[in-house]
């Protein structure tokens, strides 16, 4: 069961059921070649991920794991390069000339944007770098957040140490699974109280393959529509691309954010939303394809 949480435009789903976060070994990815694009008049970096095979979703028995997270194999057979944290409010400027974020600090995330906004700053990129800038499809974006993981927690297993999440991005420690659980109506005035909010980007620990805030910070968009069904289909077991429409109407966000609570910052935690929604929680990474 989904409930809606809305707070400067934040919207997450959540379930009620909390459970303890570890790492549980690792799948049948590859790692990155040690190879990076920059673009240092934008302080930017994306590292080149190699194709491989990963389980993609959560098993049955992850606690708060939901029926669409359906658990898959999944082949990607092209490498692609993917930006080493979101988004920056400084980059976003830079290239669109104009920041529409909620939070202010040049290397804060970017926050506020549509799905149609990411768009156009890909299309933007692009034409600046002379090279093809997209949002990652929702598998490229799962496959490099596990970076070889098979638990809700990628890098070190502790999503205090990987992510900034509604427990500890703002000034004292919450329990915000017990906050939601107690009363949702007064939960982002918790929030706000305890000035929760981004942060500075790359100050979490990185996964294993050199990705920062994966998990945590902004949701991210990805390029998928939104079906809840649609990995149950067998020939989305390669290149996935998402299904053609969605009946919802929305795109895939991934990762959870500063507001959520730790059930919704697993690493198969799907959230979804229309395209011009913009939200104080939700930026993006890009992704190059590699030539």
């Amino acid at each position: 069961m989904h409930i809606a949480k809305s707070f400067l435009g934040f919207v997450a789903f959540v379930v009620t059921i909390t459970g303890a976060f570890t790492a549980s070994g690792t799948s049948q990815a590859d790692t990155t070649a040690g190879k990076s694009y920059e673009m240092p008049d934008l302080k930017m970096t994306l590292l080149r991920i190699e194709a491989g095979e990963f389980l993609m979703g959560s098993p049955v028995d992850e606690p708060n794991r939901q029926d669409y997270e359906f658990q898959h194999n999944v082949r990607l057979t092209k490498p692609f390069f993917i930006q080493t944290t979101d988004v920056t409010q400084a980059q976003y400027a830079a290239v669109m000339g104009q920041n529409p974020s909620y939070f202010h600090g040049d290397d804060l995330p970017v926050e506020n944007v549509s799905w149609d906004d990411a768009v156009r700053f890909c299309a933007e990129l692009s034409k600046r770098q002379g090279r093809t800038f997209r949002l990652p499809t929702e598998a490229e974006w799962e496959y490099a957040a596990r970076a070889g993981k098979t638990g809700p927690v990628s890098g070190t297993g502790k999503l205090d140490e990987m992510a900034w999440y509604a427990d500890n991005s703002g000034r004292q420690h919450l329990d915000s699974a017990k906050l939601w659980d107690a009363d949702p109506n007064s939960y982002f005035q918790h929030l706000a109280d305890n000035g929760c909010g981004t942060h500075t980007v790359a100050t979490a620990k990185p996964n294993d393959w050199g990705l920062y805030d994966m998990q945590g910070n902004v949701l991210e968009w990805v390029a998928d529509w939104f079906s809840e069904d649609y990995f149950h289909d067998e020939a989305a077991g390669m290149d996935p691309r998402g299904p053609k429409e969605s009946s919802l109407g929305s795109h895939v966000m991934r990762g959870g954010s500063w507001g959520s609570d730790p059930r919704n910052c697993r690493l198969a935690h799907r959230e979804w939303n229309v395209p011009g929604t913009q939200t104080g929680s939700c930026g993006f990474r890009v992704v190059m394809d590699a030539e």
